[in-house]
């Protein structure tokens, strides 16, 4: 994985699949092999250390292990967006949390760096975190001020830059070129880079904005070109989407919130309203998209439909399509797509798996098209950024 021979897919670990979380790893290796690297990360804010190191043990068979310590969230971070983020559950354990050092501390690095291979991580991140746009130069000087600190830590251990910036770092041509001649000329060979997208009208639906997606595919070639490993976090399918143009690998999850890094949409209720229902949704390996339950099975029982069954599909039609068993189901079947991303023709797949898709709803009939948030709207846009 870390020379960039296989493919990487890395499951975020969440609350309400974890103790089923092995058997999507056991089904991906059993599946794929040493065709694709199978890792997993979860975050430090919010959980305790003993729940940390009691997950990874569970899933010691996973060579990748992730402790993300999300510094964004750090309590005294400020950043725009970050109060849109979801609270964590419980107040943060990790006496690193305690301060937030304006200047390179030696002490509070090794202290975060340590944090992590204490629970079982196998790769430690760089002790980094939001990095802004306003005196861009001088912010992004300052990360990598850490990262030398925090290599320092690691010495010749495994260790990814570990970034977490706007968008704009995509679409700004003056802030993306600060960062590729970073990812150049740095002697770093691994990079765990995370985005902030705009809010989506769908909260399970793929990026489709085309300045964004433009600005991925430069970073990823760019990065390809100069033999950088890239790990895009929180990615979803668009992490999958730049494997064909370069990337190592990328994380995802099986919740919203965890498949994404994205400024989500606040819901407000009246004090005693009851929630809606919700909808169980299933994710659609053919077009690459989640959609309502009902609409999926409806979709799939039309000809020229192709399945791709995991091991837990069957169990999504057993048991009433409860929402853990489709967010395996998921995670299942996005790492099998991984596993497709050979370096020799993952271009060549990624096109055809989109085009097939789009092609399929194309020919429809006006009355059997998926409509609203059921539909992949991101595949043509896909089709002209590619």
């Amino acid at each position: 994985m870390l020379r960039g021979k296989a493919p990487t897919f890395i499951t975020q670990r969440s609350a309400q699949h974890m103790h089923r979380l092995p058997e999507v790893f056991d089904a991906l290796m059993t599946d794929h092999g040493k065709k694709l690297g199978v890792g997993t990360a979860m975050k430090m804010w919010g959980n305790t250390e003993a729940a940390i190191d009691k997950y990874f043990s569970s899933v010691g068979t996973v060579p990748l292990r992730i402790a993300d310590p999300v510094l964004f969230r750090h309590p005294l971070s400020t950043w725009e967006g970050m109060a849109t983020i979801e609270p964590a559950r419980r107040d943060p354990t990790f006496t690193f949390y305690n301060t937030l050092p304006t200047t390179v501390d030696a002490a509070w690095i090794r202290s975060v760096i340590q944090a992590q291979y204490r629970v079982g991580a196998t790769v430690a991140l760089s002790a980094t975190g939001w990095v802004g746009t306003i005196n861009a130069a001088a912010a992004l000087d300052q990360a990598m001020l850490i990262v030398r600190a925090s290599r320092a830590v690691v010495e010749d251990s495994p260790m990814f830059v570990n970034l977490t910036m706007d968008k704009e770092w995509l679409i700004n041509r003056e802030l993306r070129n600060l960062l590729l001649r970073e990812i150049v000329e740095s002697n770093e060979q691994h990079w765990y880079l995370r985005f902030w997208w705009p809010e989506s009208a769908n909260s399970y639906g793929q990026l489709a904005d085309p300045d964004i997606l433009r600005g991925y595919r430069l970073l990823t070639e760019t990065a390809a070109l100069e033999d950088k490993k890239l790990f895009l976090a929180n990615a979803s399918l668009t992490g999958w989407l730049m494997g064909a143009f370069g990337a190592a690998g990328f994380s995802t999850g099986a919740s919203a919130a965890d498949q994404t890094f994205a400024r989500a949409r606040r819901m407000g209720r009246r004090p005693g309203q009851t929630p809606p229902k919700e909808i169980p949704r299933i994710f659609d390996r053919f077009l690459l998209h989640t959609m309502d339950a009902a609409v999926f099975d409806r979709l799939r029982a039309l000809p020229g439909h192709r399945d791709f069954r995991t091991r837990f599909l069957d169990e999504i039609a057993t048991d009433g399509h409860s929402k853990p068993v489709a967010g395996l189901h998921y995670l299942n079947a996005v790492g099998n797509l991984q596993a497709k991303m050979q370096p020799a023709g993952r271009a060549a797949f990624a096109h055809r798996a989109i085009d097939r898709g789009q092609g399929w709803v194309n020919a429809l009939a006006q009355v059997d098209k998926p409509a609203g948030a059921n539909s992949p709207t991101h595949l043509p846009v896909w089709q002209t950024v590619r």
